[in-house]
């Protein structure tokens, strides 16, 4: 075997095994707010139609990304780049949905000045910048579609940037010990930096795309944190809402 089929060997077991494992989280971190919220009284938000259509797009993006791994592990490249056309057309429903997903909610809290006022608008914050983030990120990967390394790692990357809510749902149901935003964040970081490192590992330095874009979506999500609770954020919300 050439060091040439090893190494696309390699490449291809990454993506692949990576897909499944960020499907795997999606699925364990969001199938009890979906499929059995009952199980979890007062725990997670009420199912409005707008959360239904945004948990289908999210569905249908993880959905699309395994099978768009799986092609490619397949050498189904022709099938891959047609299907990328439907991927596209999903990234950009999924990005204005997602931020009136978060809207919603923290409109009709600092409407009603409600308890959860100011944990509502730090979510909002956190999760604009998360559809930001993952709209950037596609976006440049499919510009850069050509250029196959890079492509692969930035819809990696974009695809975590839309999981950080993954792990605030499976500490609401007791699987990880975490309580606040920075600990969700921390964990979805080392999440992140686990992907990349393993990658470099692998191919023995890390990839450029990873070296650019990773700071930037964890950088990014922690600027979001400190401004979605400052005095100013606040105020300009609550203004603007009601």
């Amino acid at each position: 075997m050439s060091d040439r089929t090893a190494d696309l060997r390699s490449e291809r077991r990454y993506f692949t095994l990576s897909a499944i494992l960020v499907a795997a989280l999606a699925v364990g971190g969001f199938t009890p707010h979906y499929l059995a919220p009952d199980a979890f009284p007062g725990m997670f938000a009420p199912l409005t139609p707008l959360l239904l259509v945004h948990a289908l797009l999210m569905a249908g993006w993880m959905i699309l990304y395994l099978i768009q791994s799986a092609l490619i592990s397949a050498g189904r490249v022709a099938w891959h780049r047609g299907l990328g056309l439907a991927g596209a057309a999903l990234a950009i429903l999924i990005v204005p949905v997602g931020c009136m997903s978060t809207l919603a909610p923290a409109a009709r809290a600092a409407v009603s000045h409600a308890p959860d006022m100011l944990q509502r608008l730090n979510v909002l914050g956190l999760e604009m910048v998360q559809m930001l983030l993952f709209g950037g990120f596609v976006a440049t990967a499919v510009m850069l579609r050509t250029r196959t390394a890079f492509h692969k790692r930035l819809m990696l990357l974009a695809t975590l940037c839309i999981l950080p809510n993954a792990i605030v749902r499976l500490s609401f149901v007791g699987v990880l010990p975490l309580t606040t935003n920075i600990e969700f964040l921390g964990v979805w970081a080392l999440v992140v930096l686990s992907f990349v490192a393993i990658d470099g590992l692998r191919i023995g330095r890390l990839h450029p795309a990873f070296l650019r874009a990773t700071p930037i979506a964890i950088g990014a999500l922690i600027l979001a944190q400190i401004v979605s609770t400052s005095a100013a954020w606040i105020d300009f919300w609550t203004s603007s809402l009601r």
